[in-house]
């Protein structure tokens, strides 16, 4: 498979993302996208622009079409925008859970995974 699709969230991609064309940014990269998705303080309209043009600036680099994106709303809305001002379409994964329950010492033990189990297109 292509890797054609950035991932542009602060997550490690999982092996389905990868079947459907996902790839990591390089590691100093990952860690500047992780410190912008990330916010400390409430951030200002100026900051959201910022942010969602200091990542579109990471795409670019990449020469893709497509990104993964996700993370707090009030960024992914103006990154949205800030994509298609450049024709880079967004996708959002779409995932369902998956309970598992296991015994653990007796004790049943319930966790959830989620799947990966395609994209939803941006379509502003």
């Amino acid at each position: 498979m292509k890797k054609e699709i950035l991932n542009l969230t602060q997550h490690i991609v999982t092996d389905e993302q990868v079947k459907d064309g996902v790839f990591e940014p390089h590691n100093e990269d990952k860690e500047k996208i992780k410190e912008i998705l990330t916010f400390k303080n409430l951030p200002s309209k100026d900051d959201i622009k910022n942010r969602a043009n200091k990542l579109r600036a990471f795409v670019i680099t990449y020469g893709v079409d497509k990104v993964m994106i996700g993370g707090a709303p009030y960024l992914m809305s103006e990154l949205e925008k800030s994509l298609k001002e450049f024709n880079i379409q967004p996708l959002y994964s779409f995932t369902q859970r998956i309970s598992i329950a296991k015994n653990i010492n007796g004790e049943k033990v319930k966790t959830s995974i989620f799947k990966h189990i395609g994209f939803v297109e941006v379509w502003i």
